[in-house]
């Protein structure tokens, strides 16, 4: 995939270990190495004013756009995944969903992590692999309610803020929690949305929209959209 976002006259374009700056009027482009890896993935891009904010499947990199400088972040520098599957930009926050499906027993993996912008503070949310973390994987099929008060442990892959200290964050194989930043404690959302394979999220003060992926081996399960009164809690699918 080609990641790109528009900044003044100028392209900003991200595809596998490098970058592009690209004037959008026309003329010379420049490429610039990201890592050495030719096989990175880059899986989402945010930018602030004197950067670029990459995530790949090699971890978070910080692209200085300006001296062109470089930063990582891997497991080695406290992120709980290497896998980074969505970036997310509120204010002075960046917020990592983490994802991976481990080849030794075919278990999906995740996690949160949130670095503070002002001071490089990397923060994660969920113990390190190997902890409790590492529990067999909540089953998509099973009907029981899953610990929503638990940290999530499964692909992250979307977020969106739903209030002045609420997040609501898109856990595969779960549903929609929400993280109070004032208690930092985890729950369900509210209105609960339980649609187990979200990817997508949009709130405002009146709603909060889920999109799901079709499921294409259950011809059942056709409903894709998940539509939230926050107001009334009444739910349209």
């Amino acid at each position: 995939p080609v990641l790109f976002v528009p900044d003044g006259e100028q392209l900003w374009m991200v595809h596998a270990n490098r970058v592009w700056n690209v004037p959008v009027a026309g003329g010379s482009s420049v490429t610039n190495l990201i890592g050495p890896e030719p096989w990175m993935k880059p899986s989402a891009l945010q930018q602030t004013a004197n950067a670029l904010w990459i995530g790949t499947d090699l971890g978070l990199i910080r692209f200085d756009k300006r001296t062109h400088d470089l930063r990582r972040w891997t497991r080695t520098e406290g992120l709980l995944l290497d896998e980074v599957q969505t970036l997310w930009l509120d204010g002075r926050q960046l917020w990592l969903g983490l994802g991976v499906q481990r080849q030794s027993d075919r278990r999906w993996v995740g996690g949160v992590s949130l670095l503070s912008l002002p001071d490089m503070n990397l923060r994660s949310f969920v113990p390190p692999l190997g902890e409790t973390r590492d529990q067999p994987d909540e089953n998509p099929a099973d009907p029981a309610e899953p610990d929503w008060r638990r940290a999530p442990g499964r692909p992250v892959k979307s977020f969106a803020r739903t209030g002045a200290d609420q997040i609501a964050v898109a856990v595969e194989g779960i549903g929609v929690q929400t993280f109070e930043v004032g208690t930092g404690q985890w729950n369900a959302s509210p209105p609960k949305v339980t649609e187990r394979g979200v990817g997508l999220l949009a709130a405002s003060a009146d709603w909060l929209i889920a999109a799901e992926s079709p499921h294409f081996f259950d011809p059942k399960r056709l409903q894709v959209l998940t539509i939230a009164s926050r107001r009334t809690g009444e739910i349209h699918r």
